[in-house]
């Protein structure tokens, strides 16, 4: 199984210190499974100028 990494826009990296500890801490579980994960998942593509990426839904946010 491969573990994939997981890569921070700058941007994205800006709006997350903003969030609160609990919100950050779910996030960062979620992305850690993900990476361990994510050969046996069957991914939701995105479409238009986002194809080519996944979505995985982590209660109201949207990771890509």
């Amino acid at each position: 199984m491969t573990k994939w990494n997981l890569v921070f826009a700058s941007s994205a990296e800006k709006d997350f210190k903003k969030l609160n500890k609990k919100l950050r801490k779910r996030i960062i579980e979620k992305l850690d499974w993900l990476s361990k994960n994510f050969d046996s998942l069957i991914p939701l593509p995105l479409t238009g100028e986002w194809r080519g990426f996944f979505k995985l839904r982590i209660g109201d946010w949207r990771a890509i």
